[in-house]
């Protein structure tokens, strides 16, 4: 029995021989349509079978993850301030969307998953998935009458409530808290400290000082 390249490889051959005068004289390709067709629909059913199964190893990987936190770890904190903050579910790459949740006080299934992890394994580049991830930000803020504002540089810090960025090294992921002008108020995956990826980017942590930047939220030009 030949196997598929195999097959391949002699049918164009044969082809090939078949029709040499007029490939030397330029008059048709070397590999006929029929050929290029085949080896194009193989390529690209491989593609969508490694993608599918990419996805069903995620999929797998993310529900035993978020099983084994919610036995531990509740969804959400009564904070000092009386407000809900929220935990991210298991995975590293839901902190923005929690602290989104918890800055809003709005439930976290209402908020975007960017599902930055995921994406990246596919091979999807850091900059697309940021970039992305900013537009679904501010249309979703949008469709709330809220407006995201940057902060490029703190301090000083917002008045009220805003969320802190505090980058990393390539070894390690950003992260960010909740704060209230200069003090911490909530730190989303404090559970998942344990990881490699969080432990060196929480310590010495205490204050808005270790974060790099910021955003903010308005409604109608006053701070939410």
């Amino acid at each position: 029995m030949y196997t598929d390249d195999t097959f391949f490889q002699r049918l164009e051959r044969k082809r090939n021989a078949e029709r040499q005068p007029q490939i030397d004289q330029g008059l048709i390709p070397e590999l006929s349509r029929e050929i290029l067709e085949l080896r194009t629909a193989g390529l690209l059913k491989e593609a969508r079978d490694e993608e599918r199964r990419e996805r069903e190893l995620d999929n797998a990987a993310t529900a035993i993850t978020q099983r084994a936190h919610a036995i531990v770890v509740p969804p959400t904190v009564r904070l000092r301030d009386g407000t809900t903050g929220y935990f991210s579910p298991g995975r590293l790459d839901t902190c923005f969307s929690c602290a989104i949740a918890t800055c809003l006080q709005v439930p976290l299934e209402e908020v975007p998953d960017i599902r930055y992890d995921s994406r990246s394994r596919r091979g999807e580049s850091p900059e697309r998935i940021s970039r992305t991830a900013w537009q679904i930000y501010a249309q979703w803020c949008a469709a709330r009458g809220i407006e995201i504002i940057h902060h490029k540089r703190v301090p000083p810090y917002p008045a009220g409530r805003w969320i802190g960025v505090r980058m990393a090294s390539e070894a390690h992921l950003p992260h960010v808290w909740v704060i209230v002008g200069a003090e911490l108020l909530h730190n989303s995956a404090a559970p998942l400290a344990f990881l490699k990826d969080c432990s060196t980017n929480f310590q010495n942590v205490s204050s808005a000082a270790a974060m790099h930047w910021g955003i903010s939220f308005t409604r109608n030009g006053k701070q939410v």
